[in-house]
């Protein structure tokens, strides 16, 4: 309902009229910078109308490149289902959530499959480091150095293969840049989807997941501490949390 109603949504919301009764039956009276998806099947309903998600064309979003915002390869015009008038839209689910269908796909599936599976940051690793610093602090002889509450030096990624001239000439690097650009006017991380941590464990049971896969978001302390922290983060791409960014995988095509 959300996206139906947004796609119809004026790219600038007219001011608003105290002086009519009734509200306006086909848009929101207020302009919306964040959408939040939770468990949704929006991808489905997406599929059945054939449709794509699309940045608004002259949707001035803090940060964002001019050109990309007027850009016809780009950007998409108002009624069309899926051109959506936010600033950020975020799809977060449950792995095993029966109802719920990725996004990333919907901007375009060869920029989706380029994509590190992302998930709502932990809330946990930080709350164990603040209570294991809490409780060094109170032991003599056991005062935290700097270095030792410095986060740990991420690991040094493996060595990855160069293409092939073959392989330079049978990539388009227009339709990925085309991808990227329309990712990122869409969130300023440049992805949509986020999967929550829910369950696991040795004696898991995806069955049993599944029946309460659907309720589990709101009683996330991950999820929630994800919405405060994407509501009142500072606009722009410049301004994002290196946790939500997407990051590139890593392949190695073989050739045969």
């Amino acid at each position: 309902m959300a996206i139906e109603i947004l796609s119809r949504q004026p790219t600038r919301v007219p001011r608003l009229d105290l002086s009519l009764r009734a509200p306006q039956p086909d848009f929101f009276e207020f302009d919306t910078c964040n959408l939040f998806l939770v468990g949704s099947p929006a991808g489905f309903f997406l599929l059945l109308e054939r449709g794509m998600l699309q940045p608004r064309r002259g949707r001035v979003k803090p940060g964002a490149d001019p050109v990309d915002i007027n850009a016809p390869e780009v950007t998409g015009e108002a009624s069309r289902y899926g051109c959506i008038a936010v600033d950020n839209i975020y799809n977060v689910l449950a792995k095993e959530d029966p109802i719920a269908y990725l996004l990333n796909g919907t901007i375009d599936p060869v920029y989706a499959t380029s994509l590190r599976t992302a998930h709502v940051p932990s809330s946990a690793s930080s709350i164990f480091q603040y209570v294991g610093n809490a409780v060094k602090s109170l032991v003599p002889g056991t005062t935290p150095t700097p270095a030792m509450m410095a986060p740990p030096a991420a690991p040094k990624p493996p060595f990855a293969r160069l293409p092939s001239q073959l392989e330079l000439e049978v990539h388009d690097f227009t339709r990925e840049e085309i991808a990227e650009r329309k990712a990122y006017l869409l969130n300023d991380n440049g992805q949509i989807d986020y999967y929550l941590r829910f369950g696991g464990g040795p004696l898991e049971i995806q069955y049993l997941n599944m029946l309460s896969a659907h309720t589990c978001y709101w009683t996330s302390q991950d999820f929630i501490r994800m919405l405060c922290m994407e509501v009142g983060r500072k606009p722009g791409r410049a301004n994002t949390i290196p946790a939500m960014r997407a990051q590139k995988a890593a392949k190695r095509v073989a050739l045969g």
